[in-house]
């Protein structure tokens, strides 16, 4: 056999060698693929199953049918930044610290987001992380779309929030959000404890407001609780997905105020992440005693939900 002729199997021979080992490397790949979205596609079952069996037996008592805890973490247990003054001056010099994943982000930020009808947050969460909070952009069935609130006290909304508010992403985006906000009032503010105002007017063409609600000293688990009972929803009663931070989900968790629970733990710990995470929760939750719970890898993340038994 001629060496030239040699050369050219050898070399087809080559070209085919690759070719396979790219096809199975290729064909791995796109068997992983339908594993994750299998694997997601039950944790969205899990979730959604219980929600409707939540709706079901709340259905006709005119309060909410479900309250959803949903947080991220790192593997040793760190949510925030302890020093909260000096992030939110770090935070406009760099982008935000993201704890979970692409593909469990996915998840909090458009499924659940996108079975609920309320989502609230702290004022921590808004100063710290100016979040848009609505991912859902097509809105829900019947025209509704997600509705967001914020808990703020007086004096961080008078000092911190109110001359930011209209430049905040959460403003500039969404025309709905309602803001309740605790302790004693100033001007603007009703008259007498517990009394409840508008300290801002509706905007023209929009249907933002601001709720003051006079209560005396910090936002209490109880008083969270009312907030949630003013929060309408439609005839199924209403699903509120609450994301932080840590003070209102602590209260919540102190008070037993939940239906079910998303924590997504990253493989990293606080130090790997930011060296200025450092906060967690101030009180160790049992989940074990206060429900069930399941764990689902959602690509490099786990998300654990516990449900109310």
């Amino acid at each position: 056999m001629k060496p030239m002729l040699i050369e050219m199997i050898m070399l087809l021979l080559l070209v085919l060698l690759v070719g396979c080992t790219r096809g199975r490397g290729e064909q791995s790949r796109d068997l992983a693929r339908p594993m994750g979205l299998e694997m997601s596609s039950e944790l969205k079952s899990y979730v959604s199953d219980y929600v409707d069996r939540k709706k079901r037996g709340e259905e006709g008592k005119g309060r909410r049918s479900c309250i959803i805890l949903s947080w991220a973490q790192t593997k040793d247990g760190k949510l925030c930044f302890e020093d909260r003054g000096r992030e939110v001056k770090r935070r406009r010099m760099r982008a935000n610290v993201m704890l979970s994943g692409e593909e469990s982000l996915r998840f909090t930020h458009s499924f659940l987001r996108s079975i609920a009808d309320y989502i609230m947050v702290g004022s921590g969460t808004i100063l710290v992380d100016d979040p848009r909070l609505v991912e859902h952009e097509d809105g829900k069935e019947g025209g509704e779309g997600l509705k967001p609130v914020v808990l703020v006290g007086w004096k961080t909304w008078e000092k911190e929030l109110e001359g930011r508010w209209d430049g905040l992403r959460l403003e500039r985006k969404w025309d709905g959000a309602v803001v309740f906000i605790g302790g004693d009032g100033g001007d603007g503010g009703g008259e007498g404890d517990g009394e409840e105002s508008v300290v801002r007017e509706e905007r023209e063409g929009g249907e933002w407001r601001v709720l003051a609600r006079r209560t005396k000293g910090r936002w209490k688990g109880r008083n969270v609780r009312e907030v949630l009972g003013r929060l309408k929803g439609r005839e199924h009663g209403v699903v509120v997905i609450v994301e932080g931070g840590v003070t209102v989900l602590q209260q919540l968790l102190d008070e037993g105020c939940w239906d079910l629970i998303c924590i997504t733990k990253c493989p990293r710990t606080g130090e790997e992440v930011d060296r200025s995470l450092g906060k967690g929760f101030k009180v160790d939750f049992d989940f074990d005693e206060g429900g069930e719970g399941r764990s689902f890898q959602v690509g490099e993340d786990v998300i654990q939900v516990i449900s109310r038994l």
